[in-house]
């Protein structure tokens, strides 16, 4: 072998562990994994004003998120219920403007449906608008029934006649007892014998009535 030969396979390797070098850097380079990102979940936001939900905020509204939306909206129809007359019958309103849906009480704006809204739902912004509006109503109207005076007055009647009908049969229940009680010493010695078993004695008189009155009260 002569010289050159060296030289050339000296300059071989040095190019073949050059370019390995290189694509091991890059690789390093590369991120960890390919995978997509996991998808963010969320819990839609219940609007519960009185004790039943009335439908789910599903996005927010500028700085407001799911949950100050929902908040907010509950909030101003407690206030809406309390300035509602239900010989005016249905006072809720929907505005349109723009690419907005809005639900008012007179100067009051209830809530905003807004794109994203009826596109959670799968519907237009005028549909999802109606029905809220519709659960709204029912929801006011539904409250005042419940907190009525005439609601009121008859479920204090209810609990008056309930609490009169225990307080009399506590008192019939303890007439009877004290009747059977007597009834029973009075037949003492008559009906009311000592219990034996042959010669044996089990209880006399004064056990067996005992053990009547024991169960009598007990049932008492």
């Amino acid at each position: 072998m002569n010289k050159s030969f060296f030289i050339r396979f000296f300059l071989t390797c040095s190019v073949f562990l050059f370019s390995f070098d290189t694509l091991w850097s890059q690789n390093d380079l590369l991120p960890e994994s390919t995978a997509p990102p996991p998808k963010k979940t969320y819990t839609p936001e219940p609007v519960v004003p009185f004790r039943d939900t009335l439908f789910y905020i599903n996005s927010g509204i500028g700085s407001f998120s799911r949950e100050e939306r929902a908040v907010s909206i509950a909030q101003k129809i407690r206030k809406v219920s309390k300035e509602w007359d239900d010989l005016f019958g249905d006072s809720l309103t929907i505005l349109a403007e723009g690419n907005m849906v809005e639900i008012a009480f007179g100067d009051i704006i209830i809530m905003t449906i807004t794109e994203n809204d009826a596109k959670f739902m799968g519907k237009t912004q005028i549909v999802l608008a109606n029905e809220y509006k519709t659960n709204i109503k029912n929801a006011i109207v539904q409250h005042h029934k419940d907190t009525g005076w005439l609601t009121i007055l008859w479920r204090g009647l209810w609990i008056l006649l309930i609490v009169v009908t225990q307080y009399f049969l506590i008192k019939i229940i303890n007439f009877l007892f004290r009747k059977l009680s007597a009834k029973v010493n009075q037949l003492k010695g008559k009906k009311i014998n000592t219990i034996r078993f042959k010669s044996y004695k089990l209880l006399d008189e004064e056990k067996v009535i005992k053990c009547v009155l024991f169960i009598a009260k007990i049932l008492h």
